[in-house]
């Protein structure tokens, strides 16, 4: 698994408020098939586990790559401080670049875009060699503080 990290890039309110509003999301859950842990039971472990702090209308990002082989099931989840703050997970192909991103013009595998939920999780099913750009946006009103932990359970 590689992963390149870009933080707290600034970005219109305009552009965000748009992409965020107006992209479909698509996506889903499934249980991947592979090795278990002895017992049947599949195994989970963490992928990518990220700190991030980010001002209103700033993107952290983490690039991941799908290794190992077969299918499996990818968790992340993006948790942060305040409750009041309205923080969004996204996820695109690795080829959307940031101005892609700010004009909406990256299709999303999926999303969780809650102006309430905390935290904000996404799963889908993944296969060996896919890769992925997760953006966290911090849609304020305040600074925020946070994690991101992707998780692959095989």
């Amino acid at each position: 698994m590689t992963q390149h990290l870009r933080r707290g890039s600034g970005l219109s309110l305009a552009a965000l408020l748009m992409g965020a509003l107006v992209a479909p999301s698509c996506g889903g859950s499934s249980t991947g098939g592979g090795p278990t842990d002895g017992t049947g039971q599949p195994t989970r472990s963490t992928i990518s586990e990220h700190s991030w702090a980010l001002d209103p209308l700033q993107i952290f990002i983490a690039d991941l790559n799908v290794t190992g082989t077969g299918s499996a099931t990818l968790d992340a989840t993006a948790e942060w401080t305040f409750a009041s703050d309205d923080v969004d997970l996204f996820v695109t192909a690795q080829a959307c670049t940031e101005e892609m991103f700010i004009g909406d013009r990256c299709a999303f595998k999926t999303k969780a875009d809650s102006a309430t939920a905390k935290p904000e999780r996404v799963s889908f099913s993944v296969s060996a060699g896919d890769t992925y750009r997760f953006w966290i946006v911090n849609f304020g009103p305040q600074r925020e503080s946070g994690t991101f932990v992707a998780t692959l359970t095989r």
